[in-house]
This record gives structure tokens, sequence and C-alpha cells, in this order.
């Protein structure tokens, strides 16, 4: 079973759920999908981002994949770091070009340098907007 860590900031359409039914095609895979906490004015952190989270793993699992996932920091590398301190994954997904100001190289360096052991970055281009998630 390959285990994704899929990092998914501020969006998630219909082409981030079809490049993961893709990987999940290949053979059989469990997607823990994780979504940095975003300040809001007034509000505090996060609940936002937890109706973002439901919102991208029912669709995940609308389309029958295995998925849960979780809120995690402010940062988005902290969020991976976070997760990766608790479970083993495979590869880490980045839909890009949403990263939450960081592209992918730089992720990629950031992984390396606080020691996140997780041995394959995996990227998808072209994914935007949660208005078009089912």
């Amino acid at each position: 079973m390959k285990r994704y860590l899929v990092l998914v900031p501020r969006v998630g359409d219909a082409s981030l759920f079809d490049q993961l039914g893709r990987l999940a095609s290949r053979e059989p895979s469990e997607f823990h999908v994780v979504v940095p906490r975003w300040p809001q004015v007034n509000v505090g952190a996060g609940p936002a981002a937890e109706r973002h989270l439901q919102t991208v793993v029912e669709a995940l699992v609308s389309r029958g994949l295995a998925a849960d996932g979780e809120v995690g920091e402010v940062s988005v590398v902290g969020t991976v770091a976070r997760a990766a301190e608790r479970s083993h994954y495979d590869a880490l997904v980045v839909p890009l070009p949403d990263t939450g100001g960081l592209d992918a190289t730089n992720l990629s360096v950031a992984c390396r340098l606080h020691q996140i052991d997780i041995p394959e970055l995996v990227m998808l281009p072209g994914c935007h907007g949660l208005d078009s998630a089912p």
C-alpha cells in the first residue's frame, strides 16, 4: 500500500482529484491530506481550513479513494513536518502552483533541511480553484 501525504494549501479542484485517482490506479494507495492553518481576521485560525479539509477529503472519498486528513500548522513546511513526524509516507504530493507561497523546489529543499523523511516528491501541475470540486 503506497501512502501519500497530500499538501492542499488553499485550493483543490477536479484536476487534483483526477490526478490523485491516476496515482491510486497504479497501485493500492492511501491519501492523507494536510491543509495548513491560515489565520483569519477577527475569527482566529482554523474554521475555514477545517471546512476546506472536509471538502477535499469528501471529494476524494466520493471518488472511491482511501483518504483522511488534518489541519496543520500555519507554515506549509511545519504542516508537512508535523504529519511526517507522526507517520511514514512514501511520497509528498504538491499541487502546483498553489503551495502557499513556496515553490516546489523550495519545499523540497526545506524538507531536506528540516530532515523530513519522505522519499519522493510528486508535483501535480495545473491544480486550481475549489469551485470546481464535486
